[in-house]
């Protein structure tokens, strides 16, 4: 099986995923590892433009994805299999949880989570295994994805002054 590994762009680094990575044999894994380390039994880049992390997506015959909305939106278009490990602030991956939003697509349909990356072997084991019968209707829910993300970022809104107001964007700790 052909997976990718996408850890985003955050300048923290997600070692807890590829720590795990080096012992999962019997795929293919291409790693887009940002700002993390990557060990050289493990193949991959840093980053990627747009087009050649499409061209991956539509490669893999499945993607594990830190919990970023970006990441897991771009998966849900080109309609693949993912496993969200979400990066969690407790481990010093980054600012914020991406459990929630994790959690929220996972609530859908259209992932797995995965917490704890030591568990990863179980679900990679899961998805190789041929499920006939059942099929993901993806038609219009990125699109209502991204219509409650962008509803979320509205409300979440800070009065600095009677005259003034912030809208904190998404992007990493946006849930």
């Amino acid at each position: 099986m052909n997976i990718l590994v996408l850890l985003g762009t955050s300048h923290l680094s997600f070692e807890r995923l590829t720590d795990v990575l080096i012992n999962i044999k019997g795929h293919e894994i291409y790693v887009q590892h940002g700002h993390t380390n990557l060990d050289p039994r493990l193949t991959g880049s840093a980053f990627m433009t747009r087009e050649d992390l499409f061209r991956k997506i539509n490669w893999s015959d499945m993607v594990i994805s830190q919990g970023g909305v970006g990441s897991v939106m771009d998966v849900l278009d080109c309609k693949k299999p993912v496993i969200i490990v979400p990066r969690q602030e407790q481990f010093k991956e980054l600012v914020g949880d991406q459990i929630i939003f994790s959690d929220f697509v996972a609530s859908l349909g259209l992932a797995r989570v995965c917490y704890n990356p030591e568990n990863l072997e179980n679900y990679l084991t899961f998805f190789n295994k041929p499920c006939s019968g059942i099929t993901i209707d993806y038609s219009g829910i990125v699109g209502e994805i991204k219509k409650l993300i962008w509803s979320a970022c509205k409300l979440r809104t800070t009065t600095l002054s009677s005259n003034m107001n912030i809208i904190i964007p998404g992007g990493a700790g946006f849930i």
